[in-house]
């Protein structure tokens, strides 16, 4: 079964992102246009050549588990989620996110301490992206959390704490759940 983008029409733009209209068409005849795409504007690729336009990392201090709490328009809510971010023009994918970490918690890592846990794709029905994961284990204080709209605070939790918090949909990004879960497999409990 091939298919094939016939045209790419684009809608909106801003620095961050550009959302697309796809005109798709497969081998047997059928099409669909107006297949919406949203796809950020910054494209870093790793070592595989896997096109990567973000990072989230799970930050980890005194074996808690650090949750930083957002508020996020789309759903006029407040969130808890790892922190996460695009990639930056210029940056590669490993300074991308410890810079993220520095932003949005104030904490710094040690390289040796910090692990990759592969990736995972937001949504792909719809964001053309995919994320890098990473687990940041003892961090440390090093710098105040820089002012970001709707950023509202860090807050570090135990395990179970993060469990029960899952469970009753206290936390219910997708993002922070999917990492969650490479966490545990990767370390098998903190």
């Amino acid at each position: 079964m091939k298919i094939s983008i016939k045209n790419k029409k684009l809608i909106a733009k801003n620095s961050k992102f550009s959302i697309y209209y796809y005109h798709l068409t497969e081998k047997n005849g059928e099409e669909l246009e107006n297949y919406l795409v949203v796809k950020p504007n910054i494209d870093a690729f790793n070592d595989s050549g896997k096109m990567v336009t973000g990072v989230v990392i799970a930050p980890v201090v005194d074996n808690k588990i650090g949750l930083i709490r957002i508020y996020r328009p789309a759903l006029d809510a407040f969130l808890y989620e790892f922190p996460h971010g695009l990639i930056e023009s210029g940056e590669t994918i490993g300074y991308s996110a410890l810079r993220e970490l520095v932003e949005e918690t104030g904490l710094s890592v040690d390289t040796r301490d910090f692990h990759q846990l592969g990736y995972i794709t937001p949504d792909p029905g719809i964001v053309a992206a995919r994320i890098q994961c990473y687990a940041a284990l003892n961090c440390q204080y090093s710098k105040p959390i820089q002012h970001e709209l709707g950023l509202s605070g860090l807050i570090f939790k135990s395990e179970s704490e993060i469990e029960r918090m899952i469970l009753s949909s206290e936390i219910e990004d997708a993002i922070t759940i999917s990492v969650w879960h490479k966490l545990k497999l990767n370390f098998n409990a903190m």
